[in-house]
Formats: C-alpha cells, sequence, structure tokens
C-alpha cells in the first residue's frame, strides 16, 4: 500500500462497461491494482447501479452490483425517469445548465426527449464526473465514428477545461506518467 504522501490524488469514474473485473482488458487490471495500492481512486456514479440494476440475468445483476458497490459512489443530479430516488441530488439551476452543455457535447443534435437511455445514461456518468472535479471519466465506448464517449473526448476536453474521456489504456498512461513523474520527485529530495 502507497504511503498517504506518496498518493497522486488522482480520481478516475468508471463507466458501467467496466463494472465486471472478469471483463476487464489489461490497463484496467493495471488501473485497479494502483487503486488497491492507494495510488490512485476509482469511482462510480450513481448511473452504473442503475444502469446494473436493469440486467434480466438475476445472476449477473448479483455479481455486478456486488463489484460496483466496492467502489465509493457519486451521487448524480437527479435526471427523472434515469434516476434512482435516495440515490442522487437536487439539481440548482447551475447544475441544469451544466446537463445542457454536457448533452450538447455529447450529443451534439440529439432530441433528449428521443434520445436512447443509454444515450442519457453515458451523459449522466459524465456530468457526475465533472461535477464532483474527478480527474477523467474512463470507458469503452467508442462503436465508431460520433457514437461512442470515446470519439467525443476531444470535444468534452475542449468545453469543459481539460476534462478528460479516457479508455483504459489512456487512463493508465496517463496514471503511469504522473506516477513516474511524482516518485523522480520525491527521489530528487
Amino acid at each position: 500500500m502507497a504511503l498517504a504522501e506518496d498518493r497522486l490524488s488522482i480520481r478516475l469514474v468508471l463507466d458501467t462497461n467496466l463494472a465486471d473485473p472478469a471483463q476487464d482488458p489489461p490497463e484496467m487490471v493495471a488501473l485497479r491494482a494502483l487503486d488497491v495500492e492507494g495510488w490512485i481512486q476509482l469511482w462510480r456514479t450513481d448511473a452504473m447501479d442503475t444502469e446494473l440494476a436493469s440486467s434480466a440475468d438475476p445472476d449477473k445483476r448479483t455479481r455486478l452490483l456486488g463489484h460496483s458497490a466496492q467502489l465509493p459512489e457519486q451521487l448524480g443530479v437527479m435526471v427523472l425517469g434515469h434516476s434512482r430516488l435516495g440515490s442522487c441530488v437536487a439539481g440548482s439551476d447551475a447544475d441544469s445548465a451544466m446537463w445542457d452543455r454536457v448533452w450538447d457535447t455529447i450529443h451534439p443534435g440529439k432530441d433528449r426527449a428521443t434520445a436512447r437511455e443509454n444515450d442519457v445514461k453515458d451523459a449522466l456518468h459524465v456530468w457526475t464526473a465533472m461535477r464532483y472535479g474527478s480527474d477523467g471519466f474512463v470507458t469503452m465506448d467508442g462503436s465508431g465514428p460520433g457514437k461512442g464517449l470515446l470519439d467525443r473526448a476531444g470535444a468534452v476536453k475542449v468545453e469543459f477545461d481539460g476534462f478528460n474521456i479516457w479508455s483504459p489504456a489512456q487512463a493508465l498512461a496517463y496514471v503511469e506518467r504522473r506516477k513516474h513523474r511524482h516518485q523522480f520527485r520525491v527521489a530528487g529530495t
């Protein structure tokens, strides 16, 4: 376990598609190890459990909710029909404006009223991660040009002062760079 002064204070929020450690790519395995060692903090949003609770397979649902329960949770602002009562917070006018900006950046030109449920959840994840000052959102959602969160990462970074949406490989590269710099500084003192 890393000492408190060795921690990088990097908070990464995971997408629901990374809720199953049994399906992790190697980079995600490494990120989970860095979390256990105390170098970083992995989080989930309340939207993750909302998505997992809708699984039709009761065994899978129970297993994945058990995994997600091991991560600290960031409570997002309530969006009717998409948030869990008791696991969300009431929003302000500023939250409403932020929700509009996040939606328009991630899903430009898409009507929220007719959007797929997954599109709304993606925006909720990112919005919640930003709201709590996380360093980035980690996802495997990049299924085609302009269709996945990873495809909108550049626009999000520009619109929201450098907020990052990363693949596990990108997140790990960032953490490893920061860890290396930190260890170099500590060794030089």
